[in-house]
């Protein structure tokens, strides 16, 4: 280790000629280097998912390194889930706006170790970021910035309501249809469409359609559904659980006669 004093010596000895001898002292140097780094689970995650940050110590020295301090900065709407450290230690950090910080005295000998924590992802889309350090009482402070990228997906929903007629009069037959498409970088799994019936006009029974869609009927202006087309038919509910994936678009229609 550190410090240790080594003796080397040397003794020469012969029939004919004087002994001899001769000794070599040194002193062994020993330092730690610590070195971080993070990781993410995934490089891709849903918004409001549960995800897994990793970060990594590294003594790449030759002694124990004595560590005081571990930081790492979350993206603003990422929140830690209490209870979940674990690895090189296990403590819930202290928590100030987004920056977790863990304290207290750790020895870490050559070699590497790893803590585990949990967080719940943001409603926000887009790539994000984090920044992570450490230092200790005989190791330089290390920090990392910019570091295990992730990118937040979700889907976004868009509503285009359409009328095959721009004129019409009584007796008339008008085709509504709605497309619904999905903007987003990530599968939807439920859709939930509501259409209430024009006033003035009645709807045609069985004109109601949509690809993958659960359909059902309201006769007290939204406030209960079922199956029942019996008039008067007030709105229609559209309900689809088949995932729509990201750039995907449908349609539904319905039709109503002019009174």
């Amino acid at each position: 280790s550190h410090g240790t004093a080594i003796t080397n010596t040397a003794n020469l000895a012969s029939s004919n000629a004087v002994d001899a001898d001769d000794s070599i002292n040194f002193q062994v140097d020993s330092f730690p280097n610590l070195g971080i780094s993070k990781s993410a689970s995934t490089d891709s995650v849903g918004t409001g998912s549960i995800l897994t940050y990793s970060i990594i110590l590294d003594n790449t020295g030759t002694d124990v390194a004595y560590i005081t301090s571990v930081v790492d900065t979350l993206p603003s709407n990422f929140i830690y889930q209490t209870g979940t450290t674990s690895g090189f230690f296990n403590d819930n950090p202290t928590i100030t706006n987004n920056i977790l910080s863990w304290n207290g005295l750790w020895a870490l000998q050559p070699g590497s170790t790893q803590i585990d924590f949990n967080v719940t992802v943001g409603m926000t889309r887009g790539l994000y970021t984090n920044s992570a350090g450490s230092w200790g009482t005989n190791v330089d402070t290390t920090f990392i910035i910019a570091t295990a990228p992730l990118q937040v997906i979700s889907p976004e929903l868009t509503l285009l309501k359409n009328v095959d007629l721009a004129t019409a009069v009584p007796g008339d037959t008008l085709v509504y249809s709605v497309l619904y498409s999905n903007i987003g970088d990530d599968e939807t799994s439920f859709i939930f469409i509501q259409q209430a019936i024009p006033n003035n006009t009645v709807y045609l029974e069985n004109s109601a359609a949509g690809v993958l869609m659960t359909i059902q009927y309201s006769h007290d202006n939204g406030f209960n559904y079922d199956t029942n087309q019996t008039p008067p038919v007030t709105n229609i509910s559209y309900q689809r659980s088949t995932p729509l994936g990201a750039g995907m678009s449908e349609t539904i229609e319905f039709k109503v006669i002019i009174q």
